[in-house]
């Protein structure tokens, strides 16, 4: 079987399905000339740059390989044990990356080397966030993950510097200290006219000073909020305050981690329901109405969803697993629960789901080994 029995068009499908794999990638670029083009759009579209040397050798890369800076999309910038003092790649602002990639959209930060309870607290001097107001202007994608601020102001600073911007995701994200209420308030009145922020997406582990200062300079701007919600934010005053300001949001996601009990369920539903102030009070007895009010509060919005991460295993979650069969949940959620918008993820399913697909991976793997084999022999 020869490699000319293939359309450009169709090696190119399979390339994309390479992309994901960094060496059968290279392999392709190096054999085939024709799909060079191809697989040079996937090693390049995201790049990382992993410590201090990589980002000083940037700029000589780009000048001396100009074909590949249209082809960037995205950069992360991460930290790695393997070098002392990695964070203070955080606190410089690589202009090479910013200035002479034209088409980049997306910007990564994460950290893989600190402790997530800070022994290391990100504070970004003046003249930094000066850099990143000016040269990251085109960056409208920010993820920022497993980063501790020393305090709110510094997370507003850093995320207002972006002045583009209009996705953000956070995961992970500590701060040490909340700042005076005078401080706070003066920093919120600046930046939250300037803030253009539409999508915010708060995954696990954001502390609650954090989410606060977030919705406070996007409140008026947000069109779509996901956020994950623990008992303790549930039942915090200053979110509970600004969930009524959310004047332009037509987009709302909820996911909460429960345990598996119905009571404890329910109980939850009650206080993710005054959460947003847009009710009467919710009762915690562990009753239906608490879900029907949390329904209601879904439906006033164009789009919404609501998934319950059940928490833990063993006969609790096989026992919730069973009132689920039984359709307890259609009960809870009359209208949502038919159009598949509330959604529920038990351990064993995960697992199931993470066996499916490695199996697909595994058979995909396959499929690519025989095309490899056929482009290699060209």
């Amino acid at each position: 079987m020869s490699f000319d029995c293939f359309s450009v068009e169709v090696a190119e499908l399979v390339v994309d399905q390479l992309s994901d794999d960094v060496p059968s990638l290279r392999n392709v670029a190096l054999v085939c000339h024709e799909l060079l083009p191809r697989a040079r759009f996937h090693l390049f579209i995201h790049i990382g740059v992993r410590n201090k040397e990589q980002m000083n050798a940037l700029p000589e890369f780009l000048r001396e390989k100009p074909h590949i800076c249209p082809l960037v999309r995205c950069v992360t910038i991460s930290t790695t044990d393997d070098e002392l003092h990695s964070f203070t790649i955080f606190e410089r602002v690589p202009v090479p990356l910013l200035t002479r990639l034209p088409n980049l959209r997306r910007w990564k930060v994460t950290n893989h080397a600190l402790d997530f309870k800070g022994q290391h607290w990100l504070s970004l001097s003046q003249s930094t966030i000066a850099s990143l107001h000016k040269y990251a202007a085109r960056i409208g994608h920010l993820s920022i993950n497993t980063l501790s601020f020393s305090g709110c102001v510094d997370l507003v600073r850093f995320v207002s510097a972006f002045s583009g911007l209009h996705t953000l995701v956070c995961e992970e994200i500590n701060v040490k200290g909340h700042g005076t209420a005078t401080a706070l308030a003066a920093t919120y009145q600046r930046s939250a006219p300037q803030c253009r922020l539409a999508r915010l997406f708060i995954r696990r582990d954001v502390s609650e000073a954090a989410v606060v200062a977030l919705l406070e300079i996007s409140k008026c701007s947000l069109q779509e909020l996901a956020l994950h919600v623990t008992r303790e934010q549930a039942d915090s005053m200053k979110l509970l305050a600004l969930g009524g300001q959310l004047s332009k949001l037509d987009t709302l996601t909820l996911s909460m981690p429960v345990e598996g009990r119905k009571l404890a369920f329910t109980q939850a539903i009650s206080r993710i329901a005054s959460f947003f102030k847009l009710l009467s009070d919710a009762g915690t007895e562990g009753t239906l109405e608490a879900c029907k009010q949390l329904e209601q509060v879904l439906l006033a919005f164009p789009r919404h969803a609501l998934k319950f991460s059940l928490a833990g295993g063993g006969r609790q979650s096989r026992s919730f697993k069973e009132d689920l069969k039984n359709s307890k949940l259609r009960d809870c959620f009359p209208t949502l629960w038919p159009l598949g918008q509330v959604k529920v993820e038990l351990p064993s399913k995960v697992f199931i789901t993470i066996d499916r697909l490695r199996l697909q991976q595994q058979q995909i793997s396959r499929a690519q080994d025989r095309v490899m084999t056929v482009l290699c022999k060209r």
